[in-house]
């Protein structure tokens, strides 16, 4: 992925790198969550360990499976 993140999308793959806590991203429709899904799992994937991705319908499943 080709873009600057935000401060907010950095703190969230911060955490993510650098702790075990399950986190929570609640943010607007157009803010980059789907993008920032997508580098939390390759930031995930890059230490070795395995994620599980939860979604409340199937358009997601299908938009993740297309990017991932």
């Amino acid at each position: 992925m080709n873009f600057k993140l935000s401060a907010y999308q950095e703190n969230i793959l911060n955490t993510v790198k650098l702790t075990n806590k399950n986190i929570l991203v609640d943010a607007k429709a157009g803010s980059g969550k789907t993008s920032t899904l997508i580098l939390i799992s390759e930031a995930i994937q890059k230490q070795g360990n395995k994620c599980l991705f939860l979604a409340f319908n199937k358009h997601i499943v299908e938009e993740l499976k297309g990017k991932m």
